[in-house]
């Protein structure tokens, strides 16, 4: 029975984060550059540049691609 009760909170817990990084209520579809500075964002996407992550409601991130 801990078995089954330490999988359910790590597969909440792990869920939290991931949703915690998308913000729903945040993602504006906007018109964007097409200025290439990539930044990596924390659901390990690379957008194009900062404007894109921000549209898709990814508000942190990092410069330069995912590895």
């Amino acid at each position: 029975m801990r078995y089954l009760n330490f999988i359910v909170l790590l597969v909440v817990f792990s869920c939290k984060e991931e949703q915690e990084c998308i913000i729903v209520e945040v993602t504006d579809p906007k018109p964007c550059t097409y200025h290439y500075q990539p930044v990596c964002g924390c659901n390990e996407v690379t957008y194009g540049n900062a404007c894109a992550a921000e549209s898709a409601g990814v508000m942190t991130y990092s410069e330069g691609e995912c590895e």
